[in-house]
């Protein structure tokens, strides 16, 4: 029962992936898309755009900022396994 739920998981997301979308195209316009992108997409590079630049002029920045993020993320991991894993 187990492998027939994962094979149907796995077959669905791959026709929600790449047959869905080819489909779609079809009935929208008779196959023929815009290729103009949209307000929210030309809003969003707007941020994203200065982000990235960002980023890529100061990756130690970037890199150190990460490794910190990671470092106390470990920490409170094992502070809250500590706290909620007491076996006894």
């Amino acid at each position: 029962m187990a492998w027939t739920l994962t094979f149907a998981l796995v077959a669905g997301t791959v026709f929600a992936m790449l047959i869905v979308p080819a489909l779609a195209a079809f009935a929208v316009k008779g196959g023929k898309i815009a290729e103009e992108e949209s307000w929210i997409v030309r809003w969003l590079l707007r941020l994203y755009r200065p982000a990235l630049d960002f980023a890529m002029q100061s990756r130690w920045l970037i890199f150190v900022g990460a490794t910190a993020l990671l470092l106390i993320g470990g920490i409170v991991f094992h502070l809250w396994f500590r706290i909620f894993a007491k076996t006894g």
